[in-house]
């Protein structure tokens, strides 16, 4: 028997009395603490209560299903991961696990019935459960709404790195900074819970705090061997300001050293005023500052608005990224998408890759670079470093040179 266990608390959902037992006792095995339910009432009753750190849910529930179960879930943010049970076909649980991706949830790999609590434990155990504990509140009134402006004052805000990859030589070519509050009791909270509206003053301050790390970090990979170029999110609201220009003509290393920065814009921002976004995207050219559009297909009028703005990368949302392997009118749309960004000399870069499949789907179409779990998790500075550094690049006494801003 294990001595603990990485998951604090875990809910189990089930209209079968028998299932609800086995899997409280096979979690009791891994000293995790359980409660059960047979109703989604009763299971959201608890969540004012105690928020589990994992959730095992049953895909036909009687007079519910899980994908309603989902869709509260998405509602109220919740953090923790989700492990799907069912006696349906594989592909069903699959199709559900997608749903729940999709939804910005945490889905381990389903799990059919009939099943050995060996099949349990493996799911259990594959991937680290989060930070979070069981909170004494509603996880909306423990998470939503954080401060961010209490947050910057306070340090807790960071960039963490996903790897991007090059399809066809499988090598790291670039990652993209996403911010993360790490919170000194609640543990690391996703944006969603904290970031504010485009329009408020707060982003303004976020934006530069991540514009500042991301290029302080930059220096620290390429001291490592790892000179790649960087992604960060900006809101058009942000990036618009003359003051932004400023501080990217300050803080922007010159230099061959320097590979440059990518701001990724979304699709509907850009399509709203493509005029200002391509006066915005001539000036941070001039600083060795590229333009990429993020979330391209959600926007499905706006593909031919794009073709005036001056971008470097397309990226290709992962709605349609996940699954495209197997749904003929996904994979045409990615192809469109990536036959529109080689048009204009541009890189096709999917978002969200989570399976094999899909992977060697984008690479027949010609995708450039990809990013996902499939290929690497957003991670710390130092484990990205540890993950991917040329463990030689600290013998070169000469190393990177950083003449210093604009």
């Amino acid at each position: 028997m294990a001595s603990g266990s990485i998951y604090a608390l875990a809910y189990i959902l089930d209209d079968e009395p028998g299932i609800l037992k086995i899997v409280s006792r096979i979690l009791d095995q891994r000293n995790i603490s359980s409660r059960t339910f047979s109703d989604v009432a009763g299971l959201f009753a608890a969540f004012k209560i105690a928020v589990p750190s994992l959730l095992v849910l049953d895909l036909a529930l009687g007079g519910s299903d899980a994908i309603d179960v989902l869709r509260k879930l998405d509602e109220i943010h919740y953090p923790g991961k989700i492990l799907l049970i069912s006696g349906r076909d594989q592909a069903t649980l699959d199709d559900a696990r997608r749903i729940g991706i999709a939804r910005g949830l945490t889905m381990l790999r389903p799990l059919a019935k009939p099943f050995f609590p060996a099949d349990l434990f493996e799911r259990v155990d594959e991937e680290a459960a989060p930070r979070g504990r069981a909170i004494q509140q509603s996880p909306i009134a423990g998470t939503a709404g954080m401060d961010a402006s209490a947050a910057l004052d306070n340090g807790w805000m960071a960039l963490w790195y996903q790897p991007k990859f090059d399809i066809a030589g499988m090598e790291i070519v670039g990652a993209e900074a996403l911010i993360r509050l790490v919170h000194p009791d609640l543990g690391v909270i996703p944006p969603r819970d904290f970031l504010p509206p485009p329009g408020d003053p707060v982003m303004h301050r976020l934006s530069e705090f991540v514009l500042v790390r991301a290029l302080s970090d930059w220096q620290e990979f390429a001291r490592r061997g790892l000179p790649l170029k960087f992604a960060v999110n900006m809101p058009v609201s942000v990036i618009a300001q003359a003051a932004f220009v400023r501080l990217v003509r300050e803080r922007t290393p010159r230099g061959p050293d320097f590979p440059g920065l990518i701001v990724e814009v979304t699709e509907d921002e850009a399509i709203a005023d493509p005029i200002l976004i391509s006066e915005v995207a001539i000036q941070l050219e001039l600083c060795g500052v590229s333009l990429s559009i993020d979330d391209v297909g959600i926007a499905h009028s706006g593909l031919s608005r794009l073709l005036d703005l001056p971008f470097v990368e397309v990226k290709i949302d992962r709605r349609f990224v996940q699954g495209c392997a197997s749904d003929e009118a996904k994979l045409t749309l990615c192809k469109m998408i990536v036959d529109l960004a080689h048009h204009f000399r541009a890189t096709a870069c999917a978002e969200g890759v989570e399976e094999e499949t899909d992977l060697k789907a984008l690479a027949e179409i010609k995708c450039d670079h990809a990013q996902g779990f499939l290929l690497g998790r957003p991670m710390e500075v130092g484990m990205f470093v540890g993950k991917h550094a040329n463990p030689n690049a600290l013998d070169d006494p000469e190393g990177v040179s950083f003449p210093g801003p604009r």
